[in-house]
């Protein structure tokens, strides 16, 4: 009888120490949870902060190739201003050698 009350008191503390262990593998996990939660947190918010910063590049991006064009556009006006400055110049010029070929 009291070899048996023995076992079983030997069980009952195996047991007891096999709940407190579980118990704090349950915290451990809870606190590596909690972890995860927050490094993935932070990884979201480092993710949509990359992601405006990418936004902000294309909308630059996008003002550049735009200013581009405008100066593209630009150098085609002043192209055409001086080609029909040369133009007139030319008439001029042959304006005034008929006017002098006249006299």
């Amino acid at each position: 009888q009291r070899q048996r009350e023995q076992e079983l008191d030997c069980a009952a503390q195996a047991l007891a120490a096999e709940r407190h262990h579980l118990a704090e593998l349950e915290k451990h996990r809870r606190l590596e949870m909690a972890a995860l939660a927050k490094e993935r947190e932070t990884m979201e918010l480092c993710a949509a902060s990359r992601g405006a910063e990418i936004e902000q590049v294309r909308r630059y991006n996008e003002q550049l190739v735009a200013l581009g064009e405008e100066q593209r556009r630009g150098e085609a006006e002043l192209c055409a201003m001086a080609e029909l400055l040369r133009a007139r110049e030319q008439e001029l010029q042959h304006r005034e050698a008929a006017l002098s070929t006249a006299k």
